[in-house]
């Protein structure tokens, strides 16, 4: 009898250790089983709310999209100068972006001439390019190839990082906007008018614009100066009609630029470099005085940016020796 209970305790003892790490498992599987799908519900509730709610409003995206299917040969580079400043021409294609430095815009134009040659060549080229931020500003590299939309978003380095971001925007209850058009022809344009502002108002914003944007005495020194100085001749080795732009400012922010020489002496080294070449500069820094046709202290509203893309056209079309810029 005892033999019986020892044996039935040493079974129930033996069943106690074999069940419980199978237990454990089963448990583990189904931890792992609800994680997964908790993920795989994030993630592809994630990808619809890219797709359908992020990409229609995210400027680079849609960006990067014409960059990639466009093989136009007559195309503006630049940043938000050029991007909100040229709108409009047909044929020539605007390919500018906000916020992007000189090395960056040159990198974009040599990934773009790699699908098409050269042919009218538009390089913003102004004072506020080569402050010490934007030289040190690594920016993106459109020429590694890297710089592209497609496959899964929730896993690409353009969307993954934000992907907390846009929840948030979502449960705020807010919604996705654009505080730009995006034009068939790549521009970016507003319709804000500078004019409607007060004096006091656009004088602050001519202020702190301005002292952002104070350029080196030399712009020889800077990275951006001297990748613009090594590209072109690389453009011009392939056909292109280069035309370097100096995009227009308000008299807000003339009016206080005037305070500091540097901005005097890049537009003469741009003036000077473009000479070298042989290329045409046309300089519109200084040629509107209407703020009707500003959106801020140093950029154009649509009504500017079209009126502007046509005298721009016009100008860098002419013969090297008659570029100059009138309102």
């Amino acid at each position: 009898m005892s033999v019986a209970i020892v044996n039935s305790y040493t079974s129930n003892s033996d069943t106690a250790v074999t069940n419980g790490p199978t237990a454990g498992r089963r448990y583990t599987a189904i931890w792992l089983g609800v994680a997964m799908a908790v993920v795989a519900l994030f993630a592809g509730a994630s990808e619809f709310l890219i797709r359908a709610q992020v990409e229609p409003n995210d400027l680079l995206t849609r960006h990067v999209a014409l960059l990639a299917a466009s093989t136009s040969r007559d195309a503006v580079f630049g940043d938000s100068h050029a991007a909100l400043g040229f709108s409009g021409q047909p044929g020539i294609i605007n390919l500018a972006f906000p916020g992007e430095n000189t090395v960056t815009m040159i990198s974009k134009a040599r990934s773009h001439y790699r699908k098409v040659r050269p042919g009218l060549v538009i390089l913003q080229a102004g004072p506020h390019q080569f402050t010490a931020n934007r030289d040190r500003d690594v920016g993106r590299d459109y020429d590694d190839g890297r710089v592209q939309i497609g496959g899964l978003r929730v896993l690409s380095d353009w969307h993954r990082p934000q992907l907390l971001k846009y929840w948030r925007v979502v449960l705020r209850g807010e919604e996705f906007t654009s505080n730009r058009d995006f034009q068939p022809d790549g521009s970016q344009t507003v319709a804000k008018i500078f004019a409607a502002l007060t004096d006091a108002e656009r004088h602050r914003d001519g202020e702190e614009t301005v002292l952002s944007q104070i350029p080196p005495d030399d712009l020889r020194q800077t990275i951006g100066f001297k990748s613009l100085h090594d590209f072109i001749p690389q453009l011009i080795a392939r056909g292109a009609r280069v035309c370097l732009v100096s995009f227009p400012v308000s008299k807000a922010y003339r009016d206080l630029a005037v305070n500091y020489p540097s901005f005097a002496k890049a537009r003469m080294r741009i003036t000077a470099l473009a000479a070298r070449y042989g290329i045409r500069h046309v300089d519109f820094w200084a040629a509107f005085s209407d703020d009707a046709v500003f959106s801020n202290s140093d950029h154009m509203n649509l009504t500017g940016a079209r009126h502007l893309a046509r005298l721009v056209r016009l100008a860098c079309e002419k013969p090297v020796h008659a570029t100059s810029a009138k309102e």
